[in-house]
């Protein structure tokens, strides 16, 4: 009798348990303020490291062809231009739906490096449009006592709406709690899925030499992409990853080692001071 009612107790002590994790919002297509969910999305707070400062609004681009950029992913003719001619270097991952334009100034009397962390969130100020997010670290160098543009790809996580524009701006809103995200995020790992993995955007490294041609760069890029965003899709909007997708994912190249800080916290607070950018995409 005694047993029957401790484990009674216990029942009931685990039900507001069980009850707050089904409502939290951690679970595949309701998380707060991704897909079709209502609410406010769950960040940490994320800000620009000490004498770095943004200048301006964060702006979205045109994916129309207007800024030097491809309409989409299936109109190959305007597929030339990935770091090849575009005005800004691009940095980042995913971009077939939300591409950023921002402006950087380094106020140090030394070049530094500023690093976005993975799971970093962009929210866009009209309702209608798709809020952004990075699946990668991804940083790049600003000379001292300078400013820098660039473009800044993102994954999109609320399907169905607009993608970038010029008509709309960007706040960076902080760095996404969802464990559900985290769970794609931590199998993403160091993996190479970003833009200046396979296009070099910096030009004084582009003589490295064995650089792959624009149009196999190009193909191997947008399949890694789509993936991504299939994936980030089936989080925000669907049931989950699913274990071809997870497959697909754990099969994708890792980054070769010292090309990338070792150590980094998920804030970005250890993050190095200068850090080179990743030298291209070598043979």
């Amino acid at each position: 009798m005694k047993k029957s009612v401790i484990y009674f107790l216990v029942f009931l002590l685990m039900v507001p348990f069980y009850s707050c994790e089904k409502d939290s919002g951690e679970e595949p297509g309701s998380i707060a303020g991704m897909g079709e969910a209502s609410g406010d999305i769950a960040v940490t707070s994320f800000d620009l490291p000490e004498g770095l400062s943004l200048d301006g609004d964060i702006s979205g681009v045109d994916l129309n062809g207007d800024d030097g950029v491809y309409a989409s992913v299936e109109d190959k003719d305007l597929l030339k231009s990935w770091n090849f001619g575009n005005l800004f270097p691009d940095y980042g991952n995913g971009g077939q739906w939300i591409k950023l334009k921002l402006t950087i100034s380094n106020n140090h009397g030394t070049p530094r490096t500023l690093f976005f962390p993975k799971g970093l969130v962009f929210k866009v100020n009209k309702s209608d449009y798709q809020h952004g997010i990075l699946l990668q670290w991804t940083w790049f160098v600003l000379k001292a006592h300078s400013s820098r543009t660039i473009y800044l790809n993102l994954f999109c996580i609320n399907k169905g709406r607009h993608g970038s524009s010029s008509d709309v701006q960007y706040t960076m809103a902080g760095i996404a709690q969802s464990s559900v995200m985290w769970n794609l995020l931590n199998r993403i790992g160091w993996r190479k899925i970003n833009c200046e993995h396979y296009f070099n955007p910096n030009e004084e490294l582009k003589s490295a030499g064995g650089l792959k041609s624009e149009e196999d760069l190009v193909a191997q890029y947008e399949e890694i992409s789509e993936l991504l965003q299939d994936a980030v899709w089936s989080i925000t909007n669907g049931d989950g990853l699913t274990a071809q997708q997870i497959q697909d994912i754990e099969a994708l190249p890792m980054l070769e080692e010292g090309t990338y800080p070792e150590g980094l916290k998920d804030n970005g607070e250890n993050a190095p001071f200068f850090f080179e950018e990743y030298p291209g995409a070598a043979e």
